[in-house]
């Protein structure tokens, strides 16, 4: 049995399919560790940003599952952190937002082989 793991933006959803599901005591979980389920969330970032949803909710996401706060991905990209704090709460990402070092970072991530496109759910 597999299910997908997906992430609604708006009006968007990203995800990945075809991952397992296992059950224990009569419950069903999605049957991957935490590890993979990072690489699974850094996919989904990457599939929606390159799809051109440019979007808060989407910087926020692609920022936590790259592991970095709001001042940390501001020094890493040498951009002010109002720059990174300020984009995650609007509805579209301004020029000040480091579009093109989060997507380097996110093409450079170990996603292990995992590929997210749009879904339906």
């Amino acid at each position: 049995m597999t299910t997908t793991h997906a992430v609604t933006f708006g009006d968007a959803t990203y995800g990945v399919e075809g991952l397992p599901v296992v059950e224990l005591d009569g419950v069903e979980h999605l049957g991957v560790g935490t590890s993979v389920l990072a690489k699974v969330e850094e996919a989904i970032a990457l599939a929606a940003l390159e799809d051109g949803c440019y979007r808060g909710d989407v910087a926020r996401y692609a920022r936590k599952v790259l592991g970095f706060t709001i001042a940390g991905l501001a020094t890493h990209c040498g951009v002010e952190e109002w720059a990174i704090r300020d984009n995650e709460t609007l509805a579209g990402l301004s020029r000040a937002w480091p579009l093109a070092e989060v997507l380097t970072l996110l093409r450079a991530a170990d996603r292990g082989g995992f590929v997210a496109r749009r879904v339906t759910v």
